[in-house]
């Protein structure tokens, strides 16, 4: 039997969920212990796809004792500090929403949760638990997950994002695992380095061929009568959002900079598909566009993979989201316009290295430069790629073939107490 921890971010689950799928073909019992709830239709239906494969998908919030818990974490978490927008955001989500009151409610608190986390994890072959920082408070469900894994005997996977291209150190951004998966062989190199402990190149199990045919079946018979009408004849242009609570917003103007890109790709062939954020805010794209005729653009949350099969040309902001078209062989073109105050804050350290670099010469990098053309100034102009270059080096890093078999056969060979 194998038990899974999310937080219902759509990156752990993309990540997870094929791997899950690899264990249930493979005869294995999953049991889903998801902390957060589902936000918006599109995590929902990677709930919903979640509970069709997994044995038992168990429900929590947080550490269901959302209160202390949430604000003691912040407290030590410099990124929220420095944006209070996300701040603000987490508090609903953590105490005015639906779903967190009802579970705040509903009896499990924290007094119960050890006996909840051991009864649930009895038997369990391995524990998967997306990366984590170490605690910087004991007042964290992270380690009460941890704890209940080392009791129960069973090794401790940690999991990534279902996209990352980083390659510098990310070791003090995880918790120690009995083994770590990292998606490229270069972020393996590097932890192993840095940690010297058990680590796994996996790949990306959320490109494989088969997984993404499987979502896209699944997301049809999810929305049912109501998929979405493309008017004939137009060139279809995907837009991948990005966040408006994204640190990358905190020094740019998330309406102005997304108005303009929309503006420059408007035409009298083109439609546009503005697939949001999976925590953005609906009434921030509503002002992007405001005044624009509706016959000209569609706002969707189907997976990416589903439009980045049926998009002409694909489009984002500074996201993981830039590689997704990769996997259908379409590269992308990612729009990250700098202005001063933003270069500025670079420079200052307020951009956190994890995304941004300078190189020798000065010129300012993201993790995603080798798999997208960056167009860093307004405006943006799409001009016909060669994908042959980004395709190779989205193979070589996320190599999504057999990743979720790998992965499976990684952790069945480690060693039980």
């Amino acid at each position: 039997m194998l038990f899974v921890s999310s937080d219902a971010a759509l990156q752990d689950l993309e990540f997870i969920l094929p791997v899950i799928y690899e264990y249930a073909r493979a005869g294995s019992q999953v049991e889903l212990l998801i902390l957060h709830a589902p936000r918006m239709q599109h995590q929902q239906f990677f709930v919903q796809l979640a509970e069709r494969i997994a044995d038992r998908v168990l429900y929590g919030w947080r550490a269901f004792d959302p209160m202390p818990e949430f604000l003691l974490n912040r407290l030590y978490d410099d990124q929220f500090l420095t944006a209070p927008r996300n701040l603000l955001g987490r508090v609903y989500e953590n105490l005015a929403h639906p779903l967190a009151l009802r579970s705040g409610l509903s009896g499990w608190r924290r007094r119960g949760l050890q006996a909840a986390l051991k009864r649930w994890m009895q038997g369990a072959h391995a524990v998967f638990q997306s990366h984590k920082p170490e605690p910087k408070t004991p007042y964290n469900p992270v380690m009460l997950i941890d704890a209940a894994a080392r009791e129960a005997g069973a090794p401790l996977v940690g999991y990534p994002v279902a996209v990352s291209a980083f390659h510098g150190a990310i070791a003090e951004r995880i918790a120690d695992y009995d083994l770590t998966v990292l998606i490229a062989p270069e972020q393996a190199e590097a932890f192993a380095a840095q940690r010297g402990l058990g680590v796994l190149a996996g790949g990306a199990p959320k490109f494989e061929a088969a997984w993404r045919a499987r979502v896209n079946a699944e997301w049809d018979a999810f929305v049912g009568e109501d998929k979405p009408h493309i008017p004939p004849g137009k060139r279809v242009i995907l837009i991948a959002m990005k966040n408006d609570t994204s640190f990358l917003f905190n020094h740019m103007d998330f309406q102005q900079v997304n108005r303009e890109m929309v503006e420059s790709l408007r035409g009298p062939d083109v439609f546009l598909v503005l697939k949001p954020h999976p925590r953005q805010s609906m009434e921030q794209v509503r002002a992007v566009m405001a005044g624009i005729p509706a016959e000209e653009y569609l706002i969707d949350f189907a997976p990416l993979t589903y439009w980045c099969a049926r998009a002409d040309e694909v489009v984002t902001l500074f996201s993981g989201a830039a590689v997704d078209g990769l996997a259908e062989g379409r590269p992308p073109t990612l729009y990250w316009p700098m202005c001063d105050a933003y270069r500025d804050a670079m420079a200052d350290g307020r951009i956190p290295g994890f995304y941004t670099s300078a190189d020798s010469d000065g010129r300012i990098q993201c993790q995603f430069d080798a798999y997208a053309r960056v167009v860093t100034e307004a405006p943006l102009m799409l001009e016909p790629v060669d994908p042959a270059p980004y395709v190779a080096a989205f193979t070589h890093t996320f190599n999504p073939e057999g990743s979720a078999a790998r992965i499976r056969l990684a952790v069945e060979a480690l060693p039980r107490p």
